[in-house]
């Protein structure tokens, strides 16, 4: 029975270097990227319902917001 060699594309001549960490490319990680994906499409749809949405009223909302009884600090 023969050992199994961790590289089995290296001849006997050959030595095998060790990995570099700073050539080291970042893990491809399909889950991250959909669920990023997705959470951006649910951002922009809030976005829209904010923005679009007739009854906030968002005139009425700046008037209030920025009057000066509401400014002013007691």
């Amino acid at each position: 029975m023969t050992a199994v060699s961790a590289q089995p594309h290296l001849r006997h001549d050959q030595v095998a270097e060790e990995p570099d960490a700073a050539n080291a490319r970042p893990r491809v990680m399909p889950l991250r990227i959909v669920g990023s994906a997705l959470l951006g499409l649910i951002t922009l749809g809030v976005a829209a319902f904010l923005i679009t949405n007739e009854r906030f009223e968002w005139p009425v909302v700046a008037e209030f917001l920025f009057a000066p009884t509401v400014l002013a600090y007691s």
